[in-house]
């Protein structure tokens, strides 16, 4: 009668201090400067498809704030906070406004990472300085990466958005996701490469949103990849 209790207590007891372990493996990772970068576009990326969404089910009105998306897209609040990079921001785009026009950003952004410091995989260090880096969302939802001087000269934080038609912004055109060019800034071990100014990559969406109305397009310019997060 004693051996099923004890047999179950240490079963439980395996799997809580197994799932304590990988927390902390999980958190050790996100101090990381490269799973910042990569947790940053993948937000992002994310926030594109969900924004595709609700255009496409709202007759191509964009949300007026950022909690009306998630709401509306069941994602959690405090979604775009991202670790290294801050709280991200959210504008609803004026009418015929310029492709490049930003609507989600954020103010901190993340800083660059000097040669010898941490930078990805456990024990790995960046093998030259890496600039910092500012990913920001489109009104034509791309996700673009910018150096922190571009940003500065783009950033619409202190700007003003200009009223929008009572329809709302035209619904981006869809296209396919385009891969980012394999590559990276020099490391002392292997690792994924760095993501640097001008590099994105395609991500992974929530499970509800896996099947978007339309594809969300991510541009991938020509300077290294952004590492896929461990």
């Amino acid at each position: 009668m004693t051996k099923i209790p004890l047999f179950v207590i240490i079963i439980f007891i395996c799997v809580a201090v197994g799932t304590v372990i990988v927390n902390q493996r999980l958190q050790t990772a996100r101090d990381r400067p490269a799973v910042q970068r990569t947790d940053s576009y993948t937000r992002l990326s994310n926030f594109a498809v969900a924004l595709r969404a609700f255009l496409n089910t709202h007759s191509g009105k964009w949300p007026e704030r950022l909690v009306d998306l998630e709401r509306d897209q069941h994602l959690s609040l405090g979604y775009n906070l991202v670790k290294g990079a801050g709280l991200y921001h959210y504008r609803k785009p004026a009418d015929s406004v310029p492709d490049d026009w930003i609507i989600m950003w954020s103010d901190t952004n993340h800083a660059p990472v000097a040669r010898g410091q941490p930078w990805g995989a456990a024990g790995e260090v960046a093998g030259k300085d890496i600039p910092g880096v500012a990913f920001v969302l489109t009104a034509t939802l791309h996700v673009e990466a910018l150096t922190l001087e571009e940003f500065a000269k783009r950033s619409p934080s202190a700007a003003t958005t200009g009223p929008a038609s009572a329809a709302g912004a035209a619904v981006p055109a869809a296209s396919s996701v385009t891969p980012p060019p394999a590559g990276g800034p020099g490391a002392t071990t292997a690792a994924p490469a760095a993501p640097a100014a001008g590099s994105v990559q395609p991500a992974t969406p929530p499970a509800h949103l896996a099947s978007p109305p339309a594809a969300t397009r991510v541009t991938a310019p020509s300077d290294p990849a952004v590492p896929a997060a461990p």
